[in-house]
């Protein structure tokens, strides 16, 4: 599964936005005999895992700088998994690291998600030179980025300090903007290609940290085949999950979207809520958004 960050991203952004104008720490569950359920796979680093939050550029030295770190889950084959690992921080001045912290995670992810761990930066009194914020993992990923402007020196001769926020993305800024789930306007083109999907309606839901998209339709070279696109977006740390989710329906002509959740309540439960859709052919069913399948109706 390919990756593809803001530059994708934004643009995905500003088209919705025109046309709508118009956690549980867990452990995998297991058991004896017929009813036993397998172990939770490992949450895999690739495409996807430990993400940096860029560290904004500021003219002035600010009291205190925000760390954030995350681990994003992809389709993992359309299952949870289970992230247990330490994810370190470390400040790197010129005379090597000034502070060290870590993230223990323990959690079930499902997905399409991901968790984030923010912190407070403080007091850099090092003498001038590159200052570099490090982000790794025990599977080996690391993040690195270079900050112009570290934190005022507010007590001379006292180290540098790194304390933890917490954990969830109620301590990160939110970063884009909000968008109650809704309908798109009519006509309102998808970031795809036609022959991908040609679309009849589409939905979309933001709570200003995750988008999600979805597209109702077909093929344009299979009108036959019912499809959904479904596009999501990590804005936190700009990462667009590419290529979209792609659902077929099965030969029962184009499919549209008669029913889906609405209103500002609804901004992040919507995301892995429940679309009702009817076919071409009159076949109608349900879209889990939870793990993206399809469960047709029977009359």
């Amino acid at each position: 599964m390919r990756r593809e960050r803001s530059t994708v991203g934004t643009r995905l952004v500003l088209g919705v936005a025109l046309a709508s104008s118009l956690y549980a720490v867990a452990r995998p569950a297991l058991g004896t005999g017929a009813n036993a359920r397998a172990p939770l796979p490992r949450c895999r680093p690739e495409p996807y895992g430990l993400e940096q939050m860029p560290v904004p550029d500021t003219t002035t030295r600010p009291d205190t700088v925000k760390l954030t770190a995350g681990w994003l889950t992809g389709k993992e084959q359309r299952r949870a998994c289970l992230l247990r690992a330490t994810i370190t921080l470390r400040i790197i001045g010129a005379n090597g690291v000034a502070a060290t912290a870590h993230w223990h995670v323990n959690s079930v992810r499902q997905p399409w998600s991901g968790i984030v761990h923010t912190w407070t930066w403080r007091n850099w009194c090092a003498d001038a030179g590159p200052v570099t914020v490090e982000f790794s993992a025990l599977h080996g990923k690391t993040t690195v980025q270079r900050v112009g402007n570290p934190p005022l020196c507010n007590s001379a001769g006292t180290a540098t300090t790194v304390a933890d926020v917490g954990t969830g993305k109620r301590y990160v800024t939110r970063p884009a903007d909000r968008f109650p789930p809704h309908m798109l306007a009519k006509g309102t083109p998808p970031p795809l290609p036609w022959h991908k999907l040609n679309p009849k309606n589409a939905w979309l839901v933001s709570d200003g940290y995750t988008l999600v998209a979805v597209y109702a339709g077909s093929p344009g070279d299979y009108p036959s085949i019912g499809k959904f696109a479904i596009i999501r977006q990590n804005m936190i740390f700009g990462v667009q999950y590419n290529p979209p989710d792609f659902v077929k329906v099965g030969r029962v002509g184009a499919v549209r979207i008669t029913g889906a959740p609405r209103g500002r309540a609804h901004e992040t439960t919507a995301q892995r809520g429940k679309l009702t859709f009817v076919a071409k052919n009159g076949t109608k069913g349900v879209l889990d958004l939870n793990d993206d399948r399809v469960r047709i109706l029977r009359s």
